[in-house]
């Protein structure tokens, strides 16, 4: 127990000393910031064109949190004793000024972070442009007016302002911490970010060349070579392409830092008084430049979050294409295995394509789970693959024993680390893996085996890799049923027989189900539901003179309701039908019949700015009115869920990779893919109703009709970035005629 008193005390005497030289480096990293404030402004008039404090103190709230402000208001405290006006005043007053010059500070950092974290993302605001527009408007416009009335007014109070305009004084201190946030807020956090983001060779080299252009600019323009030689004077937009590389290449690291370089030189210039932006008087030359390299740090941060967030959307669409090629193939390779091992290492050379793993093993249990066979174990170092020779390893491990009671593992450890023995049991020991993925191999949902990759790099996995090597466990699990079943051929038919009799009369029985659920559906239901309906709007119209408000919007609520039933009902008698229905087969145009379906849709909103691309002449073979129905759906879908959008683009054309199919594309409220899966089933819906209105039924009608082709059909989206529905129909030859591009998309 004394044991453990000691270990605790000692933790804690560690985080106190640890939390003391965070505070005690903050305000020394303040006042030393802002002796460079004061070096950009002459005298202590407080018209500097930046007040890197301000900047500083923002940024150290929102990567440190709120233990950051003991040493924001301990780093203004000491600033401003020590400052220009310390010499005016005795110490009464100046002690007074300084801690209400202190309070302000900290309670601008502290109001200004709680902003950034309440509506604009926190330390990720620079990741997307619509938190960076938020970020500028309330922690660099809004918070920084917090600190200079409260500085202004201690400074009024304590009697030090010397004869100045206080409201003059406020504007110029105001703009000088806005610009700092602007500034030094944004580079602390693209250079703060934990783990931090070491660029390669190749970047570093970009990112020192553009800071040499970027000076070599700032003194052909700001510091009058030659051009002042020569009489004139050049336009400072010649700068801005410099803070637009940065921004198109090297992400926001570079481009906060070039940020910060550009201002520094500009700056310098703008002092030296030669600039384009210089006057006569300092105070005067200051708003322009704060208003000139403001708004090109804004245009640079969007910019950047705008291509960081495409390479992001292009990488997500690269990993998928290449996911889905690695399934199709994966199906093809399991099916000309011919034994458990063989089917192992297929699902090995197809893992590593995807995950890049160093390490590999597949173990199945007995049917007790008392003892695990290692099918498969595989080691990659150096690009050089070592299988070793399956064996019975006893007892099933500690980490099998888990997933076969908890599910999925997805292991992640920092390193260097202790690894425990018990789960070693083919890596490198002087190099364990510090990424492990750990997922079931599923038999009619008991688990059979484990399957295992693993990484020596941290971090190397995530959620959606566990969610893909689990489908590659369940093909894994298909292929070693057929390969097991294939030793007992006459029993296999046999029970293939029996489920296939067994199944057939259940799907009978379901079809008279279902036809008896049709008729009651269409008579027994609907008719009572009309006669509520066509009741309620007699009341209505005859009796509401007679009907309070309240009374009159019950009945229109119930008409309502009636209706909505109406249409859910009629709904399902389509989607019952579809699958009922005689199919014809025979040559479709699905381009025509989309122009037909998006003629229909423009002119139900004419009003309506949107756009359609569709691709000429594709066509297929299937049931005209079954592929019309499913194309419909599609178009209709697209049509409603960009209602939100300035303007709709929707698009109807074919892919080729990674495999033959059809695709309808929009740019509207997209959704989540973790949601993927209840995608098409009947009355699952992705949005609420009161955002998009809707049964929740058409999309389980386009699967039914395109399954009832032999065909198949999945999505791919992202919320708020529109979503893409891909669809595959049998026995069609499929060109890439590509559609008239509208400027507008």
């Amino acid at each position: 127990m004394q044991r453990v008193e000691g270990a605790r005390l000692l933790v804690y005497s560690f985080v106190m000393k640890l939390r003391l030289l965070t505070v005690a480096g903050l305000a020394v990293a303040y006042v030393l910031s802002a002796r460079l404030g004061l070096a950009l402004g002459p005298g202590w008039t407080r018209a500097w064109p930046l007040w890197p404090p301000a900047g500083l103190a923002v940024g150290a709230m929102l990567l440190l949190g709120l233990r950051a402000w003991p040493g924001v208001a301990l780093g203004a405290f000491l600033d401003s004793v020590t400052g220009p006006v310390s010499g005016q005043a005795g110490w009464p007053a100046l002690v007074a000024a300084s801690a209400g010059t202190a309070l302000g500070s900290t309670t601008e950092a502290v109001a200004g972070a709680w902003l950034v974290r309440r509506f604009a993302r926190g330390s990720a605001t620079l990741e997307r442009p619509s938190s960076i527009l938020r970020f500028t408007a309330l922690g660099a416009v809004l918070s920084t007016m917090i600190g200079p009335a409260l500085c202004v007014g201690s400074l009024s109070l304590a009697g030090l302002l010397g004869g100045r305009n206080p409201g003059g004084l406020w504007f110029s201190w105001w703009l000088a911490d806005m610009a700092s946030v602007m500034v030094v807020t944004p580079l602390l956090l693209a250079w703060g970010a934990q783990p931090f983001p070491l660029p390669d060779r190749k970047r570093l080299t970009e990112l020192a060349a553009a800071q040499v252009l970027l000076a070599a600019l700032c003194l052909v323009v700001f510091g009058g070579w030659p051009a002042s030689k020569a009489g004139y004077v050049l336009p400072a937009s010649l700068l801005v392409p410099v803070l637009l590389w940065p921004a198109l290449r090297l992400g926001q690291a570079g481009t906060t830092l070039t940020i910060f370089v550009f201002w520094c030189l500009v700056v310098i210039g703008t002092v030296r008084g030669i600039d384009p932006l210089a006057a006569r008087a300092w105070t005067p030359s200051m708003f322009p430049l704060q208003a000139f390299v403001g708004a090109s740090a804004l245009m640079a941060l969007v910019l950047a979050a705008n291509v960081t967030q495409l390479h992001g959307r292009e990488s997500t669409l690269r990993a998928a294409e290449q996911r889905c090629q690695c399934f199709s193939e994966l199906g093809a390779c399991l099916n000309g295995a011919g034994t458990v091992r063989e089917a192992a290492q297929v699902i090995a050379r197809e893992s590593e394509r995807l995950f890049a793993w160093n390490a590999f093993a597949l173990h199945l249990f007995s049917s007790e789970h008392r003892n695990a066979e290692t099918v498969c174990c595989v080691k990659s170092a150096d690009g050089v693959r070592t299988e070793s020779v399956p064996s019975s390893s006893g007892a099933p491990g500690a980490a099998a024993s888990q997933v076969v009671e908890e599910g999925a593992r997805l292991v992640l450890r920092e390193v260097p680390f202790a690894s425990p023995p018990r789960l070693l049991p083919f890596e490198d020991q002087a190099r364990p893996c510090a990424s492990l993925i750990y997922v079931p191999v599923l038999k009619e949902k008991k688990a059979i085996g484990v399957l295992c990759v693993q990484s020596h790099t941290p971090r190397a996995y995530s959620e959606e890799d566990m969610r893909v090597l689990q489908a590659m466990a369940d093909h894994c699990c298909g292929a070693i049923e057929r390969i097991q079943a294939a030793k007992g051929v006459r029993r296999l038919n046999a029970e293939l027989e029996r489920r296939v009799a067994e199944r057939t009369a259940q799907l009978e029985a379901m079809n008279k189900e279902l036809e008896a659920f049709s008729y009651s559906v269409s008579h027994d239901l609907r008719a009572p539901l009309r006669s509520i309906l066509g009741f309620s709007e007699v009341l209505l119209e005859r009796y509401s003179p007679q009907l309070d408000a309240r009374g009159q919007g019950f009945l229109r609520r119930a008409c309502e309701s009636c209706q909505q039933m109406d249409n859910l009902i009629e709904d399902l008698l389509k989607l019952s039908r579809v699958g009922r229905s005689e199919m014809r087969r025979q040559p479709v145009n699905l381009s025509a019949l989309a122009e037909s379906i998006a003629a229909d849709l423009r002119k139900s909103e004419p009003d309506r700015p949107a756009s359609f691309l569709i691709a000429s002449d594709l066509c297929a073979q299937g049931d005209e009115r079954l592929l019309r129905v499913a194309l419909d759906n599609l178009l209709r879908n697209a049509w409603k869920f960009t209602r939100n959008k300035p303007r709709a683009c929707i698009e109807f054309g074919t892919v080729a990779n990674p495999q033959s199919a059809f695709f309808v594309r929009d740019n509207g409220a997209g959704f989540d893919m973790a949601r993927a899966d209840k995608l098409f089933g009947v009355f699952q819906r992705m949005h609420s109703a009161s955002e998009f209105p809707g049964s929740g039924v058409g999309l389980a009608t386009v699967q039914r009709i395109i399954n009832r082709h032999g065909g198949f059909a999945w999505a791919i989206a992202a919320p708020d970035q529109g979503a893409t529905f891909f669809f595959t129909l049998p026995q069609t030859t499929l060109y890439s005629n590509e559609a008239t591009q509208d400027p507008d998309c």
